[in-house]
């Protein structure tokens, strides 16, 4: 990028960095309080949420943690209601599938009382510099929920997290459907309950996964002439697609914003086999990419820009594979104001970036 900014627009881009670091610290204290011991105390836990993040980060963290919460990062935990999740239709259904034990095994794992997690999709606040924070929730009775196992790690669950964070795709749902991933089978399931679809087909690639569904799970589906199955690759069946084949793609093939920025960048390449189109934690996915833009930005902008440390290496990072792709797609880019910054930073620019953005073939 060739930087040229006003004062104004000088101000805007560092408060924006800023945000976007607060925004990391943030994750950074809820994910030490997740690989600690504390979710582990249920009822144990004494006070409320912040001081069971306090308890996980150390005396020496507090500070930051409190700046962090005074600032709004850790405004939106919520106490739920497990009826708000148990009422579920398929969760309902999937009560009823007897626990297996094998390569793909089905049981029910559970959140502890007073256990925080991540129960929907991440907050933007583009009027706030593009800041963005988790959205967290917790049981006071704790909570059970389904899961698939295979080989010893969790394929899927139907947690809070799941069932919120897909109700707009399940919504928009509607004629001939595309789903990307199987799982537990829950998107197809509460789409092929919808009168306004046609059909779902699923395209899944592992072959032990879809064993299972077809044996256990489709057997509950009440619609499930809708239901085809695909076993293959996502990408691969995207790339041989006629236009508009589907009324509705929804894609869900990751496991969180991370990974599933290195799937989402290719397969928004190819949409175009649905008329409409869904990502899942796409919100999620886009804080990703635009925090890297950011890291560009910060680079580029700097008195000290050399541009010759943009080189594609073998071996490096998906990271830095990514930022000399950002380099590379907006090197002659002019930003002078604080509108184009806010327009670069934009979902909706974001989106379109990500249709066009080119990676070498080895980093995938």
């Amino acid at each position: 990028m060739i930087f040229r900014l006003d004062g104004k627009a000088n101000e805007y881009l560092k408060a924006a960095l800023e945000k976007s670091h607060e925004s990391e610290y943030a994750d950074a204290i809820f994910n030490a309080y997740l690989y600690s011991d504390v979710p582990m105390l249920g009822k144990e836990n004494e006070g409320g949420p912040m001081d069971w993040l306090k308890q996980a980060i150390g005396e020496e963290n507090i500070p930051l943690l409190d700046s962090l919460s005074e600032k709004g990062y850790f405004n939106h935990i919520r106490l739920l209601k497990e009826g708000d999740y148990s009422s579920n239709p398929y969760y309902q259904l999937l009560k009823k599938v007897k626990p297996t034990h094998s390569k793909v095994s089905f049981l029910m794992d559970s959140y502890l009382p007073k256990q925080l997690f991540l129960s929907d999709e991440r907050l933007l606040f583009p009027n706030d510099h593009f800041a963005d924070a988790p959205v967290i929730g917790y049981f006071a009775e704790g909570f059970s929920f389904p899961a698939l196992i295979e080989d010893g790690k969790t394929w899927m669950s139907l947690i809070p997290h799941e069932i919120s964070t897909m109700d707009k795709a399940i919504n928009k749902a509607h004629g001939k459907v595309i789903t990307y991933g199987l799982g537990l089978g829950y998107y197809a399931f509460m789409a092929s309950e919808k009168k306004e679809v046609e059909e779902v087909s699923i395209v899944e690639f592992d072959p032990k996964i879809i064993s299972y569904f077809r044996a256990n799970l489709l057997p509950l589906f009440p619609h499930r002439e809708k239901i085809k199955i695909v076993e293959g690759d996502a990408l691969s069946f995207a790339q041989k697609m006629k236009a508009g084949t589907y009324d509705f793609l929804f894609a869900d093939l990751w496991h969180n914003e991370e990974d599933g920025l290195k799937l989402y960048l290719p397969l928004k390449r190819f949409e175009g086999a649905a008329r409409k189109s869904h990502y899942w934690i796409e919100t999620s996915i886009l804080v990703y990419l635009r925090r890297h833009l950011l890291e560009l930005m910060d680079e580029e902008s700097s008195p000290e820009y050399d541009p010759s440390i943009y080189v594609d290496k073998r071996g490096e990072s998906y990271g830095d594979a990514l930022i000399n792709a950002l380099h590379r797609h907006y090197e002659n880019k002019i930003v002078r104001e604080e509108g184009d910054i806010r327009e670069l930073l934009s979902d909706s620019s974001l989106k379109s970036l990500a249709a066009e953005l080119r990676l070498p073939e080895w980093i995938r």
